[in-house]
């Protein structure tokens, strides 16, 4: 399995699993939010369902069907995850 690790432009032929699974990273819960950025926050979120439509079109059945990684979520699953 070959990823393209953030910010390296090349292709990673030995990542982890871990780093398959994390590729930025796992995440960190902040200790607390104000109320402005969690507006930016929220809406950053919103606007996540027509960045995935625009980064998937064009790609055909076979390709919105393939996972990142070994048993990782499919651009239709991301898709209809965003959509809720």
């Amino acid at each position: 399995m070959s990823v393209q690790s953030p910010g390296e432009g090349k292709l990673n032929m030995t990542a982890t699993s871990e780093q398959l699974k994390f590729p930025i990273g796992k995440f960190v819960k902040p200790d607390g939010l104000t109320e402005a950025q969690r507006a930016t926050l929220i809406e950053e979120l919103a606007k996540v369902p027509a960045k995935l439509k625009k980064a998937t079109a064009g790609l055909n059945d076979e390709q919105l069907d393939t996972p990142y990684r070994p048993d990782g979520w499919t651009p239709t699953t991301m898709s209809l995850s965003s959509d809720h």
